[in-house]
C-alpha cells in the first residue's frame, strides 16, 4: 500500500474490516494513534508493527505501508524493488493519492518503481474541481485500461468518522459513507474475488466492534 503524505485511515479501515476473519499484520511509521510503541495490539487479530520491529508470527494478511512522512524518492525506488519484494510476495499494490499537488508530484516521482499493473485509489477528491481522476491520470501518464480505479470524494460524513477516531483512539467503520464503504469493498475483492460476498458481511460485523 503505498499512501501518500497526507495520510487517512483508509489502512486501517481496510485491516479491520480484513481482520473479522483473518489475522492481519499492518507494518506503518506512521504515528496513527501517537503510540511510541512498536506494536500496537489493537485486536486479537489485528496488529499494527512499526517497521525495523516487526514481529510478525504467522498473518493471513501482512499489509505494507511503504511511504511515509519522511521518505523521499529514492528510498521508496529502493525499498520497492529490493527490500519489499525479498520480504514478501505482493498480492496487490495499491497507490492511495489525494487531488493536492505536493501528492500528485510525489506520487509521479514513485510510478517508475511499482509494478505495471497496480490499484489507484483516488482519495479527497473535491466535486466541481478541475482536479479530475481523469486529470490525474493524464498527468500520471497513465490509462484505466491498465489500471483498477476507485475513486473517493471528500464528505463531511467520513471526515467526521476520521478525526472522531482520532480522538477516541479507535477505528470505527459503521458511520462511513455508503461510497466510501464501497471502496473497501472494492479493494477487498481485488484481493480475491472470492471475497465479494464476504465484504459486505465483515463490514457488517467491523461496524459493531470497537
Amino acid at each position: 500500500m503505498l499512501e501518500l503524505e497526507k495520510k487517512s485511515f483508509l489502512l486501517l479501515y481496510l485491516c479491520k474490516v480484513l481482520s473479522v476473519e483473518h489475522k492481519v499484520v499492518l507494518v506503518s511509521d506512521y504515528p496513527f494513534f501517537l503510540e511510541e510503541l512498536d506494536i500496537v495490539n489493537y485486536s486479537d487479530n489485528f496488529v499494527i508493527e512499526r517497521k525495523g520491529h516487526e514481529d510478525r508470527g504467522k498473518c493471513d494478511f501482512l499489509v505494507m505501508d511503504i511511504c511515509d512522512e519522511t521518505s523521499k524518492g529514492e528510498d521508496i525506488q529502493e525499498e520497492t524493488n529490493e527490500e519489499i519484494k525479498e520480504k514478501v510476495e505482493m498480492d496487490a499494490t495499491y497507490l492511495v493519492v489525494s487531488p493536492f499537488k505536493n501528492e500528485v508530484v510525489y506520487a509521479q516521482s514513485i510510478l517508475e518503481s511499482l509494478e505495471k499493473k497496480f490499484t489507484i485509489v483516488f482519495q479527497n477528491l473535491l466535486y466541481d474541481s478541475k482536479i479530475t481522476p481523469k486529470y490525474l491520470m493524464k498527468r500520471f501518464g497513465l490509462t484505466r485500461k491498465n489500471h483498477q480505479i476507485y475513486e473517493q470524494y471528500l464528505s463531511d460524513q467520513d471526515l467526521t468518522v476520521h478525526v472522531e477516531n482520532e480522538y477516541s483512539d479507535t477505528i470505527q467503520v459503521k458511520a462511513l459513507s455508503k461510497e466510501y464503504k464501497q471502496v473497501l469493498m472494492g479493494l477487498i475483492t481485488d484481493l480475491d474475488e472470492t471475497y465479494k460476498k464476504q465484504s459486505k458481511r465483515w463490514l457488517r460485523i467491523a461496524g459493531r466492534k470497537g
